[in-house]
C-alpha cells in the first residue's frame, strides 16, 4: 500500500514571508465575539460567525503553469496541464481556510500544497517559489529520504514523476491570502522516488 506523506508550508524568509501553520486550530477556528456583546444573553446561544471570505480574481491558469512548469522543466519531466477539478477542489478548501483562518492540510486525496501570507505582498509566481525554493534542501533519493535536513515536501510535489495535472484556489481574509494547489496524482509517497 502506498502511503502519501502531506507535509505543512512552514518557510519562514523574511518579515511578512508564508507563515508557520497553525496547529491550535480551536483558537481560530471563529472570529472573537465583540467584548461589549460577552456577557449578553445572546453572546451564549448564537454560534460565533465565520470571517469574510474574499475571492481572489487574480489567479489565472496561464500564471500558475508557467510558476511550476520551470521546475519540472530542469528536470525533464512531462509540464503541468491545468485542471478545472482540481482548481474547484482548491478553491474550496482555500475558501474553507480563510473562512476559519486555520492553516492546515485537507483529507482530499490530491497531493495539495498550501501557502498562506500578507495580502496583496506578493505575486502568484513568488508564493509558487517559496515551495520551489525547498529545491536548495533536496537531495535526490527514495521518499522520504531525500532532504539536507530542511523542509522539501512541496517543491517534491511540485516535481512528482507521474503528477500530470495541477487546479489551484485562492481567498483573502482578515489580512491574509490562502493559496491551495492540488495536484494529480498525488506525489509525495514513501518508498519512491520523486522522479
Amino acid at each position: 500500500m502506498r502511503l502519501s506523506v502531506l507535509l505543512s508550508l512552514g518557510l519562514i524568509t523574511s518579515a511578512s514571508w508564508a507563515e508557520a501553520p497553525s496547529w491550535t486550530t480551536n483558537a481560530l477556528a471563529y472570529t472573537p465575539p465583540n467584548p461589549t456583546e460577552l456577557n449578553s444573553p445572546a453572546a451564549n446561544t448564537s454560534p460565533p460567525s465565520l470571517a469574510v471570505v474574499e475571492h481572489i480574481n487574480k489567479l489565472d491558469t496561464a500564471t500558475v503553469l508557467a510558476a511550476h512548469n520551470p521546475y519540472r522543466a530542469e528536470l525533464q519531466l512531462v509540464p503541468l496541464v491545468w485542471s478545472d477539478e482540481l482548481a474547484k477542489s482548491a478553491q474550496a478548501w482555500a475558501d474553507h481556510l480563510a473562512a476559519t483562518q486555520e492553516f492546515r492540510h485537507s483529507s482530499t486525496d490530491f497531493g495539495e500544497n498550501l501557502w498562506r501570507g500578507t495580502a496583496g505582498a506578493y505575486q502568484t509566481q513568488q508564493m509558487i517559489d517559496a515551495w520551489g525554493s525547498e529545491k536548495n534542501q533536496f537531495v535526490y533519493g527514495i521518499f522520504p529520504h531525500v532532504t539536507k535536513g530542511g523542509m522539501v515536501g512541496h517543491y517534491t510535489q511540485l516535481i512528482w514523476k507521474v503528477t500530470y495535472q495541477v487546479g489551484c484556489g485562492m481567498a483573502k481574509s482578515g489580512g491574509k491570502e490562502y493559496l491551495a494547489c492540488h495536484y494529480d496524482p498525488a506525489g509525495n509517497y514513501e518508498d519512491e522516488a520523486p522522479y
